[in-house]
């Protein structure tokens, strides 16, 4: 199992690096380079100083004026139309992927269980993303689509305007049902 998790893991780094390198757009973290060197994976990414993800602002006593989060969205919506446009779903839109540099600009992150749609490559079984940004089709192990990535982002608002989360429950089935219905 362990040689499983291991194999499973390399291939959504490697799958990262592909994704998010093929993409180049402002409010995406670039990815210069991917390789192998002596066993031991690496991934060269673009550096952000002093950058902080939007998680840090979706607490009640931590929120962010309106018309920042909606442009927040705004360059989110545009990073992720431009991800679409080029074959690739992200597939984990939350607050922690999203980074927020010191000049007010996002950068979309952790492409690493993106789906490209050009490719033929075995996805790695089971759920993707994180359970509180699902998007109905997920909850339904459906095929994911480029609204699935909007859904997410539309959860991520909603929790960056009221500090709380929309589909919160104490467990996973609790959960699936919030979202579904």
């Amino acid at each position: 199992e362990n040689e499983i998790a291991a194999r499973a893991a390399r291939k959504m780094f490697f799958n990262e690096a592909q994704a998010a390198g093929a993409l180049d757009h402002p409010n995406i973290l670039k990815v210069y380079d991917a390789g192998d060197a002596d066993g031991e994976p690496y991934i060269v990414m673009e550096y952000v100083e002093q950058a902080d993800t939007l998680r840090s602002f979706c607490r009640p006593d931590k929120l962010l004026p309106i018309e920042t989060v909606v442009r927040l969205m705004r360059q989110c919506a545009q990073a992720l139309d431009y991800a679409h446009q080029h074959g690739i779903t992200h597939r984990d839109i939350k607050p922690a992927n999203l980074m927020l540099t010191q000049k007010g600009q996002v950068k979309i992150g952790d492409f690493g269980i993106a789906q490209r749609s050009q490719t033929d490559q075995t996805q790695v079984l089971g759920w993707f993303g994180s359970p509180l940004y699902m998007s109905p089709e997920q909850a339904n192990d459906e095929v994911l689509t480029p609204q699935s990535d909007l859904f997410s982002l539309g959860v991520v608002m909603y929790e960056l305007l009221s500090g709380r989360q929309p589909f919160a429950a104490k467990g996973i089935h609790g959960l699936i049902n919030n979202v579904l219905n």
